[in-house]
Order: structure tokens, then sequence, then C-alpha cells
């Protein structure tokens, strides 16, 4: 649609921090278009109670993101930080591999479709050495058929993206609870 879309970050500390977005759309004729001009503040405030009931639900958890998207990297990370996780972060599937081998985390979150391995290899690598923690595939794909493949390929569960906040912290927070 030829728009753009802009995001500001505003405030420097927990309390006053906010965002501004901007989204613009080219459009036809918007004459007979009736605009909102002023919502009422209960529907423009957000929740904190939203936020702050996942705080510390992982805290103390080391958590390793084998993801390639650094928008992905970004925004899974910001999730995880603020529930209370340590999160650290490998390219690709070699770099995923050898990351998981030689640290201790309590999950291991992969995509499938990366550069230089795979997922799929990844994982099975990761299995076929002996590695039996928690690996949670994140995707695109939501058929039936691809979480089939990525469990028969050594994947403990399978999650679409764009990933729900509240889903990903409450799954790795059940795949976590089971090591401890």
């Amino acid at each position: 649609m030829n728009g753009d879309l802009t995001f500001e970050e505003k405030g420097g500390n927990r309390e006053s921090l906010g965002s501004t977005f901007l989204l613009k759309i080219n459009t036809e004729n918007i004459e007979d278009v009736k605009f909102i001009n002023n919502l009422p503040k209960d529907q423009m405030e957000t929740k904190k109670s939203t936020f702050q009931s996942t705080e510390s639900q992982l805290e103390g958890l080391k958590i390793l993101l084998v993801e390639d998207s650094e928008d992905n990297q970004d925004i899974i990370t910001y999730f995880l930080t603020h529930a209370g996780a340590h999160v650290d972060i490998a390219d690709n599937g070699v770099e995923g591999v050898q990351k998981t081998l030689e640290g201790d985390y309590n999950i291991v979150l992969m995509d499938i479709q990366m550069p230089k391995m795979d997922g799929y290899q990844a994982t099975s690598e990761l299995r076929n050495k002996g590695y039996v923690g928690p690996i949670i595939a994140l995707t695109a794909h939501a058929l039936k058929e691809e979480r089939d493949r990525c469990l028969k390929a050594g994947y403990t569960e399978h999650m679409t993206k764009p990933v729900n906040r509240l889903t990903l912290i409450s799954e790795i927070a059940r795949f976590a609870s089971k090591r401890i």
C-alpha cells in the first residue's frame, strides 16, 4: 500500500516508558470517512499488570535463542528478559549446536529455516550427540504436518511465529520446571 510504519520509544524508566506508532497509508478519497478523534482514557491505557504478571516467571533461567532474524531476536529477547531470563543468541544452526553443547541452558529455542544448518539438522545433531534438554521449534509453519515433522526430528515442542508473549513464557516455564 506504499505506506510506512515508524516506532518511537518514550521515557527512560519502567514507570514512564511508552511508545508512539505512526502508520501512514496511501488511500483514495476519504471525504466521507468518519474518524475517531478521541478515545475514552480507559481504552487508551495499557494494563501494566499484563507485563508485571510475567516479570519474574522465568527468573534465573538461561535460554539459548537460535534465530537468524535480528527482528525476531530482538522481540523474543525483550519478552524473555522482561520475564527474568538470561538470553544468549546464536545466528544459525552451526553456532546453535556449538553453543548448546558448550553452555548450560535450561531451554533452547530454535528456528527451523536458517543459514549454514537448518533447525532440523541442528536438532538431530544435538540429539545424536546426547543432548537431552528441551528444544522448542519456532516457525511460521503452523500445519499439523510441520509440527509432527518437528517432533520426529527431535524437537520437544513446536511454536508458531509470530510468537505470543504469554504463550512463549508459559511454555518455557512448563518445560523448564520439568528439568529443575
